[in-house]
């Protein structure tokens, strides 16, 4: 069988009951549910409406077709994961597409779209994240950069409470305050060509090594370009 009691602790756990966006319930049996195949299939190509967008706009770092096309299968897988995993296993699950893809939002796309932002700091500082030193040169001068430091060791103590309590909910909360910091950071601290370069730049690359964690224990992959 799949539970080797030796090496597995098995424990029954509740789940809340679905529903769709207008508030009712969704039925197995009626054969109103949504197929998984076709909620996928939506999330990409709504996932894709919003890449063709930004590359109209101008910000979208994509340009090639395929990559583009691989991003949106990214986004939009992610973005059901993350929905279903960011909510309190035992209250009730409502449905709902536009929540699930809002680039602001607590959702997958903000996230990934986080990651993206610091690989592109990254890639500009050129820096080699392998090379450097995460227990030495941090220098926290602002508050933004306090706030975002602390709330990267909390990251161990999440995890612990997460197996303890079996909520994914905890990891995904984590992950998207990680996203909220790191932008306050980003929008009041001049990194790149600044007096504290050095120790900025380590700070990316510390949030990127978290959130791509977070992002790995969800089972969302992360993209360095959005």
């Amino acid at each position: 069988g799949w539970i080797d009691p030796s090496k597995h602790v098995a424990e029954k756990v509740g789940f809340g009951l679905d529903f769709g966006a207008d508030k009712h319930r969704i039925k197995t049996c009626s054969g109103d549910s949504v197929r998984l195949k076709n909620l996928l299939n939506e999330a990409r190509y709504r996932s894709l409406q919003i890449l063709k967008q930004r590359q109209q706009e101008n910000v979208c770092e994509i340009h090639d077709e395929e990559e583009l096309m691989h991003a949106a299968e990214v986004i939009g897988y992610g973005a059901v994961k993350y929905y279903d995993l960011n909510k309190n296993r035992l209250t009730d699950y409502v449905f709902n597409f536009d929540r699930m893809l809002d680039l602001k939002g607590d959702t997958a796309v903000y996230l990934l779209y986080t990651y993206a932002r610091i690989c592109s700091l990254l890639r500009k500082a050129e820096t080699n994240s392998n090379e450097n030193d995460q227990t030495q040169g941090l220098e926290l001068q602002t508050a933004e950069e306090k706030v975002l430091a602390l709330h990267l060791i909390k990251f161990h103590d999440v995890i612990e409470e997460v197996t303890q309590d079996w909520q994914i909910k905890l990891l995904c909360e984590y992950a998207y305050h990680l996203c909220n910091h790191y932008n306050d950071f980003y929008a009041h601290c001049k990194v790149l060509h600044s007096e504290n370069e050095k120790s900025r730049v380590l700070l990316c690359d510390v949030t990127l090594k978290v959130l791509r964690k977070c992002l790995d224990l969800l089972g969302i992959k992360p993209l360095s370009r959005m």
